[in-house]
């Protein structure tokens, strides 16, 4: 009787960290998709987001792009940081 008990609270277990992570998945894709309906990326649309057709998936995507440049802004400003800290001089990139 114990081991019955054990097992049905082990898949309780499974099931609820299984629900945890399917919840994360859609509340981490809902704020990428916010942020690509709210954001609007400076250069013009690639054709890969253009090409998209579901209105979700091209939002999704366009959240990914924000995020990316969001990134890039973040390392070159570190990278900036860095080298006026060290005495080096900035040698843009390619």
């Amino acid at each position: 009787m114990r081991r019955m008990a054990c097992a049905i609270a082990d898949e309780r277990v499974k099931r609820g960290s299984v629900m945890l992570t399917v919840a994360f998945v859609l509340a981490v894709a809902a704020v990428l998709i916010g942020l690509g309906r709210a954001v609007r990326l400076p250069q013009p649309a690639p054709a890969l987001l253009t090409d998209t057709e579901p209105w979700f998936a091209r939002d999704l995507l366009a959240g990914l792009l924000v995020l990316r440049e969001i990134s890039l802004a973040h390392a070159e400003r570190l990278e900036r940081y860095t080298d006026e800290m060290s005495g080096r001089r900035r040698v843009p990139h390619a």
